[in-house]
């Protein structure tokens, strides 16, 4: 996600949308009530032919909606808003649109206030040093081909070809080199371009035998490793897999991955009575008292209160980082957010006990 301009004193926000991802970011921002911006596409109101209403030729034009509905697909990563339009085209004006927010179409989001949580998750989206570093390695027999993903596409790239064998030994100590060379290639990769995760992708059997050769020679790229089925090895193997979303399902594992630690630490904590906490209340004190370290609040949550205007949850955030405290929002749609929820949607791990204080 690129951000494009940022203007709070407005509370306005243009930015550029890049992949899947960015989608489920901006779906943990946007709230009914709030104006968004963007070119679409809308049949003109004002045709008096009797073709049906789906068959007439749409046109293009930028329009600004109050949302009063968001839908997010995780399974396709799309993302609608719907509402009234309130500007651009006056024949469109009052008359209810929905929005498709699609990769590298520019909107502008107008809320009546920006919360820093907002803002704070967007410039996160924006931020690739927040992803880790991932490689596909996709491998058929006598080829693989290792590339490094960048947020914009297929970045730098490595082909290892095999060598021909006549005899059956020969053959066994053939692929064996060539896994041996797809190695080494891997791991001066992982060096050089800090890769943290790798997907290794291709047809049949020779990827899963790929990963025991790898994870008989290191424990630590056996928990770098993410499988993915293609029909193809080599770079149309790297494309397939991109294609499939196999990408976006690793940074959206990292991610959880790091929610599930902060949540089970919380939970190991709770069940010790030590140095945690839950509910709003009592977060409301361990704050008070700057005993707050991490702050663990689910999207359900805050969305909630700031549709009935209940400004209890934004004192607690802004207090708690006044205090020196970090916050984390959590998704409610995967499981550590999940989690939180039913601890009332509000936790916090605790430089000290209060309990007795």
């Amino acid at each position: 996600m690129i951000i494009k301009h940022k203007n709070l004193e407005e509370d306005k926000i243009t930015l550029l949308p890049e992949d899947p991802d960015d989608f489920w970011a901006l779906r943990q921002v946007l709230e009914c009530g709030d104006l968004v911006k963007s070119l679409t596409f809308r049949s003109p109101e004002n045709t008096s032919d009797k073709i049906r209403p789906e068959s007439r030729s749409k046109e293009p034009v930028v329009l600004t909606i109050e949302i009063d509905s968001v839908e997010y697909q995780d399974f396709s990563g799309r993302l609608r808003v719907s509402g009234l339009v309130v500007g651009g085209k006056e024949d469109y004006i009052g008359r209810h649109h929905t929005i498709n927010l699609e990769e590298n179409k520019k909107i502008t989001i107008t809320k009546d206030q920006w919360k820093k949580d907002q803002v704070e998750r967007l410039e996160e989206a924006t931020a690739h040093s927040e992803m880790p570093e991932i490689a596909i390695l996709s491998i058929e027999e006598g080829e693989a081909v290792v590339a490094v993903m960048r947020r914009h596409g297929i970045g730098k790239t490595s082909t290892i070809r095999s060598g021909s064998g006549k005899k059956m030994n020969e053959e066994k100590n053939r692929r064996r080199e060539f896994f041996g060379e797809v190695y080494k290639t891997v791991e001066r990769m992982i060096e050089s371009e800090d890769i943290e995760k790798i997907i290794l992708a291709g047809p049949g059997f020779t990827k899963h035998d790929m990963e025991e050769f790898m994870e008989e020679k290191s424990d630590v790229i056996e928990n770098m490793l993410y499988i993915e089925d293609t029909s193809s090895g080599g770079i149309t193997g790297v494309q397939e897999a991109v294609r499939r979303g196999a990408v976006e399902r690793v940074w959206k594992d990292a991610r959880i991955t790091r929610e599930s630690r902060l949540v089970e630490e919380l939970l190991e904590r709770i069940a010790k009575g030590n140095k945690a906490t839950y509910g709003m209340n009592q977060c409301l004190r361990a704050v008070e008292l700057g005993a707050v370290e991490k702050l663990l609040v689910t999207d359900k949550i805050l969305r909630k209160k700031r549709e009935k205007g209940i400004e209890d949850i934004e004192k607690l955030i802004e207090e708690s980082r006044q205090k020196g405290g970090e916050v984390m929002v959590l998704s409610s749609e995967f499981e550590p957010g999940q989690k939180i929820d039913s601890l009332g949607g509000i936790a916090a791990l605790l430089r000290f006990n209060v309990n007795s204080q």
